[in-house]
């Protein structure tokens, strides 16, 4: 549907497309701006959505307004970005695009046992990088086993496999992804997160067994280095025999050693 309207700056021209079942397949991959093209090539978006779509254009002016909904039908799609190879599937939430600047609504997906939800933005700019921000980011029961360690980067799995923790774990706080323009730069993340645990452990020379409580991680990566500072605060945890309770202060973990 749509309408065209005599306005002081010109006639003003409007456009509403509904789609149901889309396909995310390339056809559609390849109509969007460039930088959002490299962020589905990063993303791989599986499965089918519904699209809402309004284009306005008033004569006269070179560029034209776009603004798109999409909405995943949950029991179809899924995304695996290339950054972070870990598939999130039954993907849910509300996905608004206008004009360069894309928000995230109630984005949900499953991997398994684990529960992801999310808001967020990402911004585009002209010369050709992005920017991600997931909010109130909420990932529980995340397990550390061989299949997370084996999609994480070189950096930050050295340091991982360096503490071995086991045991399920739940994030909550804000991650940020992005890239600039120049072909072949890394992407770069950052984060704030509240790692909280439950029965745990970790053996890095020294094992200690059945944590309880939390660490805030603050970091970086840029591809090339890692480095996180954070603050232990353990309720309580089994070396041995032994119980030791209130395990709090500092932390740091880069490429090359654990503080």
């Amino acid at each position: 549907s749509g309408s065209l309207q005599a306005t002081p700056d010109g006639n003003r021209l409007v456009l509403r497309i509904a789609g149901l079942g889309i396909p995310l397949e390339e056809e559609l991959r390849d109509s969007l701006k460039p930088g959002m093209q490299q962020v589905w090539n990063n993303v791989q978006p599986q499965g089918v959505a519904d699209l809402d779509v309004e284009i306005a254009h008033v004569s006269g002016d070179d560029k034209f307004t776009v603004n798109l909904q999409a909405r995943p039908r949950s029991e179809t799609t899924s995304i695996k970005p290339n950054c972070f190879p870990y598939r999130l599937e039954r993907l849910q939430g509300l996905l608004t695009y206008r004009d360069g600047h894309v928000t995230l609504e109630h984005f949900r997906g499953e991997h398994g046992n684990t529960r992801v939800s999310s808001e967020g933005q990402c911004d585009f700019f002209p010369d050709g990088s992005w920017r991600l921000t997931l909010d109130a980011l909420d990932v529980e029961r995340l397990s550390v086993d061989r299949e997370l360690s084996s999609v994480l980067p070189g950096r930050l799995r050295k340091a991982i496999s360096e503490i071995n923790p086991s045991g399920p774990i739940h994030l909550h706080g804000t991650f940020v992804l992005g890239q600039s323009g120049r072909p072949g730069d890394p992407l770069a993340t950052q984060w704030n997160l509240l790692v909280g645990f439950q029965q745990a452990s970790v053996d890095f020379g020294l094992r200690l067994d059945n944590l309880n409580g939390d660490v805030r991680l603050v970091g970086q990566c840029d591809g090339d280095r890692f480095s996180t500072r954070g603050e232990l605060d353990i309720v309580s945890g089994m070396y041995k025999d032994f119980q030791v309770t209130q395990i709090t202060g500092p932390l740091w973990i880069d490429d090359e050693r654990i503080l």
